[in-house]
């Protein structure tokens, strides 16, 4: 009898624990890119914790999200200094420098150490 009420209790716990996961998921920042001027054409989109290398500099748009900002690069996987940190929403339609952002968005490490992953399907840019 104390197993089973063990095992309720530990599910509801998983449970609750995948909501809060989802939700914060939910409210990530976002960073959008577009392969052509005037934001249009082919986009990606970023929002999931990692450096990600930007195919698009067509145009960008930024959505914040408190807590969770995001900086640009110029060199290869997020290394060196950032040469733009997003801390606000943003957004321009005009080309753009940076190669690389990193998103610490639900990250455990810290955001200048993060990995390359390459897949992600959106990106978005804001030039201030």
């Amino acid at each position: 009898m104390a197993f089973c009420k063990r095992s309720i209790l530990a599910k509801i716990l998983m449970v609750v624990v995948l909501v809060a996961l989802a939700s914060d998921v939910a409210n990530a920042s976002t960073l959008t890119v577009w392969r052509g001027p005037g934001c249009t054409g082919p986009s990606q989109r970023y929002s999931r914790c990692g450096c990600y290398r930007i195919p698009y500099q067509g145009g960008y748009s930024f959505q914040y999200t408190q807590g969770q900002p995001a900086w640009m690069y110029m060199s290869p996987n997020c290394r060196g200094n950032p040469v733009r940190r997003f801390g606000a929403s943003a957004r321009s339609c005009s080309r753009f420098p940076w190669t690389y952002v990193s998103m610490p968005t639900l990250c455990l490490d810290t955001p200048h150490k993060s990995y390359v992953d390459q897949r992600a399907s959106y990106v978005d840019y804001n030039v201030g």
